[in-house]
């Protein structure tokens, strides 16, 4: 495997010294990655991850501007209308799990928060799901093509959504959906309106998280949640794989964090993290290990030509993931082994509750 962890390089001895901390505005930044490209794409540029000091965030120098969207979201990033329902007739037992006893429209008691208490144990799907809460109005940030608008709708949420992405909103139009096609610096939000905001690997994207941030904390109902769904900089991949991890995604995370930095971004805007769950997450163990892989073959046999599938839903091949039963069984066994990671707070991806700080 290709070195990983190269010694981090102090900004003052660096002839382009990064900016500050997005998170936390500090200066005491440090080089951590130089010379990184994309290594989903073919796309043009080369980027460093630098690393604060202060709050422990990790971020891509220099990000990505909006002009340059549509050179490093490529349409193949989403998938279409028909692979979503495709993919959606194969969860049968989820979906009625989540209309029978998270529909937002239900009375709640005892017995069904027991009920999805057991049944979180058996999907991560599951795990996720918002929480009953308020009158069920709910706004998805980055909704890409549609799949959890259309499943929220399904089972009671008065559920919409914001996608910047042309091509994903096309999708999302396919199915019926109630997503607008901006970005959520532009987007124009009622204030109080929303019982739960989802950010589902989303805000690591986010150029100005704490402009995004304020946005959404007016937009939230007197108690409601913001929940985020991210990478975690503190999982045992980026120390693995290093440049290569998965999580990292130079240049469309433009952030990538941890807990500590979490707390720092939310307390300059008035919230507070609420609670903080670990998860494991083969697919990104499998996506670094490919990485590096291609990282080693390009070295010895030059770079890969681009193969031109550019269309939306190229990278998305649910039949095909579904009927590889020994790739089903090798995640499985990814997943069981990397669960002490996550009980240990350095699971893959994190589930985040936040809300207002004085309503705590």
């Amino acid at each position: 495997m290709p070195s990983a962890q190269p010694a981090l390089q102090s900004i003052a001895s660096d002839p382009r010294a990064c900016p500050a901390c997005p998170v936390c505005g500090s200066t005491n930044v440090q080089i951590r990655f130089a010379d990184c490209r994309d290594l989903l794409f073919p796309t043009p540029g080369e980027f460093r991850v630098a690393a604060c000091t202060a709050c422990d965030a990790l971020f891509c120098d220099p990000q990505i501007t909006p002009e340059q969207f549509d050179t490093y979201y490529l349409a193949s990033y989403y998938p279409t209308a028909e692979q979503i329902r495709a993919r959606l007739r194969t969860k049968r037992f989820t979906r009625w799990a989540l209309r029978r006893f998270w529909g937002a429209a239900r009375r709640d008691t005892a017995a069904r928060a027991a009920l999805r208490r057991v049944l979180s144990l058996l999907s991560v799907r599951l795990r996720m799901a918002p929480p009953l809460h308020g009158a069920g109005r709910l706004l998805e940030i980055g909704c890409s093509s549609g799949e959890k608008l259309f499943i929220l709708r399904d089972y009671g949420w008065r559920a919409e959504g914001i996608e910047p992405s042309a091509d994903a909103h096309a999708e999302a139009e396919k199915l019926g959906l109630p997503a607008r096609h901006c970005s959520l610096e532009d987007a124009n939000l009622e204030h109080g309106a929303y019982d739960v905001i989802e950010l589902t690997h989303v805000l690591e994207h986010l150029i100005d998280p704490i402009g995004g941030l304020s946005k959404l904390r007016d937009a939230l109902a007197p108690d409601g949640k913001i929940l985020l769904t991210l990478p975690n900089g503190r999982g045992v991949g980026l120390k693995a794989f290093g440049r290569y991890w998965q999580g990292l995604d130079l240049p469309r995370h433009c952030v990538v964090y941890t807990p500590t930095a979490l707390r720092a971004l939310c307390s300059r805007v008035g919230l507070e993290v609420r609670q903080v769950r670990n998860l494991v997450a083969p697919e990104v163990i499998i996506g670094s290990a490919k990485f590096a892989l291609n990282a080693l073959r390009a070295d010895a046999h030059g770079p890969a030509e681009p193969n031109g599938a550019d269309r939306c839903g190229s990278r998305y091949q649910p039949d095909r993931k579904l009927k590889n039963l020994a790739g089903r069984l090798a995640r499985k066994a990814i997943a069981v082994a990397l669960l002490p990671t996550a009980l240990l707070g350095r699971g893959e991806v994190m589930h985040i509750e936040i809300g207002r700080a004085d309503n705590a």
